[in-house]
């Protein structure tokens, strides 16, 4: 047995690879037959709020299902993909810190490590892609640009083109990979063998971007699109290797109750790429995960454990009432100007003995949010919804929120300005002087429990 065959892999961690189609049904790798003409993005997934792919499956549900449904007018061109495989490295790694750790290893090493490069290659081939795309973002650049010279090398017909989006390529990864490596075998072109070479396309944030000189040395081929700024849906700019069309910056939340008009949806499938123990082959397993994306991904350790209902005397649970304001797509979250707690939370307050929940709902927003009651309306058609809260103080008991929905009575000051254009999902502007913030949904999974974002799922 050779020295390989002992090594011990049972620590070594894959990345999660999933598919989306909008189809019928979903999504199914059969025998061995490749898997012809999409997109493989690499990134690296959250850990808090949604599912790691509840963000991507909206845009991949406006560009597979109803861009692409054939009524559409301006759909004057199909797609070059209709197939997107999401390589999250997410599952690789314990710690966030861990991953930046293996990344920066990663792009200072000439070579692949074996941990991390060579899995990521080893599992790219493994999958039978043909004629692909591959595309990542910012830190993760240096890494693709390694694994497509890693595969490439190795099979001309896997990938037909690769993007850099907003690459981060520091002068080191230069210096030490790509310099080092043209030296070696003349930039990968071997003679006059470049026309075989993908389609390279870098996208950067303005002509003066020095890395598209640097590239274009050690990739002859490769073509520029100017974007300053990140769209909502690369699936757009690939998809159709446009600059920046309109449609690319609108924002789409993912709806599992959506069809396209032919009656197709999206479908996510996890992959699963194993050993046959009779073949000795490697197999791709699909299996369909569709309804997890909904799912509320929890924030750390402590939130694994969870709120165990069955073990929680709820009769001495203390009784909160909460508000909870809308506009539009966004909710006030508030902060402790004295600490009094860490991070943002939904407003709530201990009712007094003689205060009706109503009142108790108000008072929380007059005193935490520091809002007139005149400011905000409820909702007299949308029921409360329970929320449970871990109690740090030293009573320890559970708290029991009930958390009623308002609505603030007047539009943001902004809407005057004719030339204002909201982004909902655009970074939050923390004040830390002032006790509110606005949240969109998407932000406010970012900075919350997971079962105050339960909460806010149910609303």
């Amino acid at each position: 047995m050779s020295r390989k065959a002992r090594e011990d892999k049972s620590s070594w961690k894959m990345p999660s690879i999933d598919v989306f189609v909008g189809d019928y049904s979903n999504f199914n790798c059969k025998g061995f037959n490749t898997i012809d003409k999409s997109l493989v993005w690499l990134h690296y997934g959250s850990r808090i709020g949604r599912h790691a792919l509840h963000s991507m499956a909206g845009c991949a549900q406006e560009f597979l299902l109803l861009r692409n449904d054939g009524l559409d007018d301006r759909n004057l061109v199909p797609p070059r993909f209709r197939t997107i495989i999401s390589i999250n490295l997410k599952d690789m790694f314990e710690e966030d810190s861990e991953f930046e750790a293996t990344l920066e290893k990663e792009i200072e090493e000439v070579n692949l490590t074996k941990t991390f490069g060579k899995t990521l290659v080893r599992l790219v081939q493994r999958m039978l892609l043909k004629d692909t795309i591959f595309a990542a973002e910012k830190e993760l650049c240096p890494l693709l640009i390694k694994l497509y010279q890693a595969i490439h090398s190795v099979d001309r017909s896997i990938i037909s083109e690769v993007w850099l989006l907003h690459p981060e390529i520091s002068t080191k990864f230069i210096n030490n990979h790509l310099v080092s490596l043209h030296s070696s075998n003349n930039g990968g072109k071997r003679g006059n063998k470049s026309a075989s070479l993908p389609r390279f396309k870098l996208v950067v944030e303005n002509e003066k971007n020095n890395r598209y000189e640097v590239l274009k040395h050690f990739f002859p081929n490769i073509e520029v699109l100017v974007i300053e700024q990140s769209p909502k849906n690369w699936f757009y700019i690939i998809g159709y290797s446009k600059d920046s069309p309109s449609e690319a910056d609108n924002p789409f939340v993912y709806d599992s109750d959506c069809y396209c008009a032919f009656g197709k949806q999206l479908f996510l499938t996890h992959v699963m790429v194993e050993m046959n123990k009779h073949s000795k082959q490697y197999e791709r397993n699909c299996e369909d995960i569709t309804s997890s994306l909904d799912d509320i991904i929890l924030l750390n350790e402590e939130d694994k454990d969870g709120i165990d209902g069955a073990a929680i005397d709820w009769s001495t649970a203390e009784r909160h009432v909460g508000a909870l304001i809308l506009r539009g797509t966004k909710c006030v979250l508030v902060r402790s100007i004295t600490k009094e707690w860490e991070g943002m939370r939904i407003p709530y307050v201990l009712p007094f003995e003689d205060e009706s929940h109503s009142e108790a709902a108000i008072r929380a927003v007059e005193e935490l949010a520091e809002v007139d009651a005149e400011e905000v309306e409820f909702l007299p058609f949308i029921s409360p919804v329970s929320l449970y809260v871990r109690n740090s103080s030293s009573s320890g008991q559970p708290i029991l929120v009930q958390l009623y929905p308002m609505y603030a009575v007047n539009p943001p000051p902004y809407l005057d300005d004719p030339e204002y254009e909201e982004d909902p999902d655009s970074e939050v502007e923390e004040d830390e002087d002032d006790p509110y913030d606005w949240y969109s949904y998407r932000n406010a999974t970012k900075v919350l429990d997971s079962d105050s974002i339960s909460a806010l799922t149910t609303i």
